[in-house]
């Protein structure tokens, strides 16, 4: 497992969440055989009060709720004999709970995506968020461990508004996985709180919350049948993923000095040329000195009249 140092490294030099991604996975397998089933999205989503659905906790509230940001830290229920639940912050509030969001669902092994249909189709924020919780979640096992959830859907009353705009909702979905297949639920917590504090078994079923429950417990007994494989998988996954990107980051930097040292040369190569055609002149003359020389030198060596010699000299 890379250490803390090294993923701190890693992500000043590439980026991309590693330090969040190797954190998170550590704190995977330090948990052992605990299947850990994190929320996302934002604050007014509803997932905190979806999962006080879950956990059937109606009058007393086992996550905070509110209209502003409530959940500052990662805040765990059991669920199940080894199934926990997290409630993690509300995305795009600030910079730091987005990084303590993000770390928190690497931790997780399966994630719930809320989204609020009041607000119509996925927002920027939301959008880029899902992209961000794809690519740290990589391909290969985004359809075990993510589940998208619609919340508030009875407050589209018409069917054909409710099928268009889901329609629209999961086109977005498979722009960002790629067409991966990804279990979608829409569900109301409102109707599910009716449901229960009257009796009423059909309203209880209506707000699909009992799905969700079944659903999301089979997902993690199906998950937890080969959690440790999978976990070691997402570990050489994600050690693919970091050497990639300082291979793709040491590729970058060498063409960053190619481009340089070209520029030098072509800055220079003016330069150069007027300075090698000095040097060859400075040969040039050089050469014809020494061969001056060795002329006077034969004169001098084959005449024993100097007086003759000293005109030959003079008139070369």
């Amino acid at each position: 497992m890379l250490s803390k140092k090294d993923a701190e490294t890693l992500e000043r030099l590439a980026g991309s969440g590693f330090l969040q991604k190797w954190e998170g996975l550590r704190r995977k397998f330090d948990s052992g055989e605990k299947i850990t089933v994190a929320n996302t999205g934002q604050y007014s989503s509803g997932k905190s009060t979806l999962f006080n659905a879950l956990l059937g906790r109606v009058d007393n509230e086992r996550f905070q709720t509110g209209a502003i940001p409530t959940t500052k830290s990662g805040d765990r229920e059991r669920f199940s004999d080894n199934i926990d639940l997290m409630d993690t912050p509300g995305i795009d509030a600030n910079l730091a709970d987005d990084a303590e969001a993000f770390r928190m669902l690497m931790e997780s092994d399966i994630i719930i995506m809320t989204h609020n249909v009041k607000t119509g189709m996925l927002n920027r924020a939301e959008y880029d968020w899902l992209k961000k919780i794809a690519d740290g979640i990589g391909s290969e096992s985004i359809s075990d461990r993510l589940i998208f959830v619609s919340t508030w859907i009875d407050e589209i009353q018409e069917e054909s508004d409710q099928q268009k705009l889901r329609d629209e909702i999961q086109r977005q979905i498979s722009e960002i996985v790629s067409g991966k297949q990804i279990a979608y639920y829409e569900v109301s917590a409102k109707r599910y709180y009716t449901a229960v504090k009257k009796g009423n078994a059909n309203l209880e079923r209506a707000s699909r919350i009992p799905e969700l429950r079944e659903g999301l417990t089979g997902r993690a007994k199906l998950y937890g049948a080969s959690l440790q494989a999978l976990r070691k998988k997402e570990l050489s996954m994600l050690c693919s993923e970091s050497w990639d990107a300082l291979r793709s980051l040491r590729n970058e930097k060498d063409g960053e000095i190619s481009r340089r040292k070209k520029r030098i040369r072509e800055r220079h190569d003016s330069e150069f040329e007027t300075w090698r055609g000095i040097k060859n002149r400075f040969e040039s003359m050089r050469q014809n000195v020494f061969s001056k020389l060795h002329t006077i030198r034969q004169h001098f060596d084959s005449s024993s009249d100097y007086q003759s010699y000293e005109r030959r000299v003079y008139d070369i």
